[in-house]
């Protein structure tokens, strides 16, 4: 896991944000980062004592601009790939590891974890909007992306150098996808954990994010050069 940063935008955390660090440093990227989204809470300081580098933001301004400051800090360092992962618990780091073994072996540009092969307790609505929502990617992307809403990714350096993502909220986990193979970059899937708690409330909202997803989809299609 050498010259590999970890990024996880996190937003009122505190209960997880530590068990995830302490299971990311079992397989020793060279750094984590949690890019703090103006939480209320103790997540900066949890993460801090775990041992991850925080950015933080002054308020709460939504997932997409919370992965491009951290975008912008990996192009500091000399990470030669990055990961995107939640702060909820969702992602596991054997699920990391199965990503970076794909990269050193295949070499994509992009990877993309997929949990609809085994989407074991995912809310039906969960699935029915994510199956909809990757076959559209797919088709604009034209290539095959089972779970594009999936918060675990991988991106060479490459593609981070040339991916300028504007999006404030969940649609930027589509824009990075279109971006990237707008420009030619090769995205691959690799079969990962569905990890959900029933008990846990998600921040992704089914129909209001559905809309915001088929507005930003819409834009990108009659409007190529955003």
């Amino acid at each position: 896991m050498m010259q590999s940063v970890i990024l996880i935008p996190a937003y009122n955390e505190e209960k997880n944000i530590g068990s995830i660090i302490a299971d990311l440093n079992e397989i020793n990227p060279s750094e984590i980062v949690v890019i703090d989204d103006g939480s209320q809470d103790r997540t900066a300081e949890v993460a801090r004592r775990m041992g991850a580098k925080v950015l933080r933001l002054d308020r709460n301004y939504g997932k997409g601009r919370a992965l491009k400051k951290g975008l912008e800090y990996v192009l500091h360092t000399d990470a030669s790939v990055v990961f995107i992962m939640d702060a909820d618990g969702q992602h596991r780091a054997e699920d990391v590891l199965k990503l970076y073994n794909h990269y050193k072996k295949f070499r994509p540009d992009v990877i993309v974890g997929n949990r609809m092969n085994n989407p074991w307790n995912m809310p039906v609505i969960r699935r029915v909007t994510n199956w909809i929502m990757s076959k559209i990617i797919s088709i604009m992307c034209r290539t095959k992306i089972p779970d594009s809403q999936c918060g675990l990714k991988l991106f060479s350096r490459k593609v981070i150098e040339k991916v300028n993502i504007t999006s404030r909220k969940f649609e930027v986990e589509s824009e990075l996808l279109l971006k990237a193979a707008r420009e030619g970059f090769k995205i691959d899937s690799v079969d990962i954990s569905s990890v959900y708690f029933p008990e846990r409330k998600s921040r992704i909202r089914p129909f209001p994010d559905t809309i915001r997803f088929i507005k930003f989809t819409i834009k990108y299609w009659f409007y190529r050069e955003f």
